[in-house]
């Protein structure tokens, strides 16, 4: 083991890294590379799981953020594991869409197991189900991708293209989807399927960009989808969306809208839209709703301290 003195030696020091690593979701362009260095050191990997037992609440927030930014560094597949049992045991659904979140941005070198995913992506909760789809890419598509399976869904279901890259398959899967903006809930099959096909993404980010006129949670949906897989494109439509959150919208939802735009703007912040942008919601912070403002004060302090 190494003697380097930059690594968490006792207790205090290991959860003193717990904390700073358990503040926000991965977000690539804003990832302190130092950071994610001393989250190798595996007594850092075996506290943070110990505290997914704690019965303080914040406490096990933090550690699975941290355990995201550990999978998020070594590609391993224990920690994803961790992060699917944890999902699968705990009660609280804000606390599972939150392991769900951190579990779709690992990348283990084997598949998951699919069951603990299908029980999750049946969960009544929505914010659950969503969530737990963008997952199921991580499990064997021959184990959840069946009949019996979309069968028991309401939903539009695709074909078992689950492994097609093609562009016949991508048609045939973007004509299915096209059902979500007449009202339907998004499929769950068709949105693990477009989490596949992230490296061909425009076909699914072009649907998405017409769904905004539909039901409230498929606006939602597609919102999340183009921030994830969205281009410089889309940079109008995010700043257009930083502007109306200043403009003292009621409606409060979890998670709070800004943990998707400043992710995303901050990944095209070269451009002056974004500038624009982001320098808005932090001089106007004091119109956005409690847990916006919340976000920003936590995660983007800096957008604050700019304006």
């Amino acid at each position: 083991m190494s003697n380097d003195r930059s690594q968490p030696d006792d207790v205090t020091a290991i959860d003193s890294l717990i904390e700073r690593a358990g503040r926000t979701h991965v977000i690539p362009p804003r990832e302190d590379q130092s950071l994610l260095d001393l989250l190798r050191e595996p007594r850092v990997f075996r506290r943070a799981t110990e505290l997914l037992r704690s019965k303080n609440k914040e406490e096990r927030h933090r550690a699975i953020l941290c355990l995201e930014r550990i999978g998020y560094v070594l590609e391993d597949q224990q920690t994803a594991e961790v992060l699917l049992q944890h999902a699968d045991r705990t009660k609280d659904k804000l606390e599972v869409m939150t392991t769900l979140d951190a579990l779709k941005n690992c990348t283990p070198p084997e598949p998951l197991a699919a069951e603990p995913l299908v029980r999750l992506a049946r969960r009544p909760e929505w914010q659950v189900w969503h969530t737990a789809v963008q997952c199921l890419h991580l499990a064997p598509a021959g184990e959840w991708n069946t009949p019996s399976w979309r069968g028991s869904t309401a939903t539009p279901t695709v074909s078992s293209t689950s492994h097609a890259s093609s562009a016949s398959c991508l048609r045939l899967n973007r004509s299915r989807l096209s059902k979500i903006s007449s009202g339907a809930r998004p499929s769950t099959c068709a949105a693990s399927r477009w989490t596949r096909w992230a490296s061909d993404s425009a076909p699914a980010c072009c649907h998405s960009r017409g769904v905004f006129p539909g039901l409230f949670q498929d606006q939602w949906w597609a919102e999340k989808w183009i921030a994830r897989f969205g281009t410089s494109e889309d940079v109008p439509f995010f700043a257009k969306r930083a502007k109306a959150l200043t403009t003292g919208r009621r409606r409060t939802i979890e998670p709070p809208e800004v943990a998707t735009l400043v992710p995303f703007l901050s990944r095209h912040s070269e451009q002056p839209d974004v500038r624009r942008a982001l320098d808005l919601l932090g001089s106007h912070a004091d119109r956005l709703p409690d847990n916006e403002r919340g976000w920003l004060e936590v995660h983007a302090r800096d957008l604050l301290k700019s304006s």
